[in-house]
């Protein structure tokens, strides 16, 4: 079975939904995945890198399709109600997809939520000759979600109108649906009446090393931290209010870790350091690190940390905490907090509510003020609480269960794009014939010539040539 996952890179970015592509490829040995990659190393035909990918899986580069240089011009004509830059970025991304794949043939395309480009791809395969039996919508949460949270949303709101619009799209046009949240089920639910399907998450969690040996905890002050990319939606400006409240005496120091962004051309950094200076919190922010430092510099270590979303579908990262033996906080609004209530009720954390968060700042405080005894209850009850066993090629029913979507959507998309495209065809010859004239008119030989020609011409030829000259100036 050959499989096109539509994203970038996993093997080498960090984040929940490229840890989930990640384990996937490697727990189906006998499928093989193809994905795409802006990694000039992965190019090449024997890659000159540390970077080893399993034998399933293949690289595709990325190639940006210029064959039609006006498309994104003409796109937004034929979605009056998305808002253009949205479809930019949606239609640009999968037709250099589809150019990237051109004349080949997939048993089954794995696409992403968080890029909503499915019902585009499917047009774009068949313009490019792309062969696919099943087109596979795989939910990791919702882009307009982000949008609809973020430091700009007051500015945003015909942004989420546009994806949510574009994610209902492409929950219809897809063949198979399929949740890895039981939390986020409920929300997807609310958004199509087409039925989904269930991964169990335990298929991705035997990555984290729980501990194997039980060592006393000192008595030192853990450092609190916040190891999530620092978008208004994990909560960023949620954590330095909680902070901001504790008693410094309960703790080390405040350390943030994870992706900066930037909206409105202010990055997410900034946003935060000027929010951590007015509440009077001294921060240290360690960027970007790779998912072994954060386990291994953070997770590992004596410390305690928060998440404090306001919306995660999932939420790896707190189960790889908690499996690390480091004591979490976590909101309630995260789908690892209620997989974790059903699934290991008996390991301890501590949820609490964004939205009271005198309750939260109470909780932690008790937390911090037991820390060596909480840290090492938690992990005598990891030694006693192995994580659940998982089988091999367990996506493979899913890619094989029945194909359920809504054909006359996507034959209306087709119908859209390839609007779009006779237009961008027509509007690239119109430019190029324009072009050729201006160049000829701008020569002084046929210049010359053009004068001899109106001297000699009748009046009304020469108010016909003059109106000719003047459409292609």
């Amino acid at each position: 079975m050959d499989v096109l996952i539509a994203d970038f890179d996993f093997f080498s970015t960090a984040g929940g939904g490229q840890t989930y592509y990640r384990k996937l490829v490697e727990r189906n040995p006998g499928v093989r995945f193809h994905f795409f990659t802006r990694n000039s190393n992965l190019e090449q035909s024997e890659p000159n890198q540390d970077l080893v990918l399993p034998t399933n899986a293949f690289p595709i580069p990325y190639k940006c399709d210029k064959r039609l240089p006006y498309l994104l011009n003409v796109m937004p004509e034929q979605f009056p109600c998305i808002t253009p830059e949205i479809i930019y970025g949606i239609a640009d991304e999968a037709a250099n997809m589809a150019y990237s794949v051109a004349g080949r043939t997939f048993d089954v395309v794995d696409v992403p939520s968080f890029r909503s480009v499915l019902l585009f791809l499917t047009a774009m395969f068949q313009y490019n000759e792309v062969r696919c039996s099943t087109y596979v919508l795989s939910i990791h949460g919702w882009a307009h979600k982000a949008i609809d949270f973020s430091w700009e949303r007051e500015r945003s709101q015909a942004i989420v109108k546009s994806l949510l619009a574009m994610e209902q799209g492409c929950l219809e046009g897809a063949d198979i649906r399929y949740e890895i949240s039981k939390f986020s089920f409920q929300n997807t639910e609310q958004l199509t009446s087409y039925p989904l399907l269930y991964y169990d998450i335990h298929n991705v969690l035997d990555s984290i090393c729980t501990p194997k040996t039980l060592e006393q905890s000192a008595d030192n002050l853990p450092d609190i931290w916040y190891p999530a990319r620092l978008d208004r939606q994990k909560g960023a400006d949620i954590f330095l209010q909680i902070v901001s409240r504790l008693p410094k005496n309960l703790y080390g120091s405040i350390r943030l870790c994870g992706p900066d962004g930037e909206e409105a051309g202010r990055t997410w950094s900034d946003r935060v350091l000027s929010l951590a200076q007015s509440l009077g919190v001294e921060i240290f922010y360690h960027g970007s690190l790779s998912r072994d430092q954060v386990i291994e510099q953070v997770f590992s270590q004596p410390n305690y940390c928060i998440f404090p979303s306001r919306y995660d579908s999932f939420g790896l990262a707190i189960t790889e905490a908690l499996f690390s033996g480091c004591p979490v906080a976590a909101s309630d609004q995260c789908g690892a907090s209620h997989f974790l209530l059903e699934e290991y009720p008996e390991i301890p954390f501590t949820l609490f509510d964004i939205n009271n968060l005198d309750t939260a700042v109470q909780k932690i405080s008790e937390d911090l003020a037991q820390y060596a005894q909480l840290r090492d209850n938690l992990r005598l009850t990891l030694l006693k609480s192995p994580l659940k066993s998982w089988s091999q090629d367990a996506v493979i029913p899913i890619y094989h269960s029945q194909a359920i979507q809504n054909p006359a959507q996507r034959a209306l998309m087709e119908k859209y794009v390839f609007s779009a495209i006779l237009a961008a065809k027509a509007m690239e010859k119109s430019v190029f014939s324009t072009k050729i004239a201006a160049k000829f008119i701008k020569n002084p030989y046929i210049l010359r010539l053009w004068r001899l020609v109106k001297s000699i011409c009748p009046m009304y030829l020469r108010k016909i040539l003059r109106k000719m000259a003047s459409l292609i100036k």
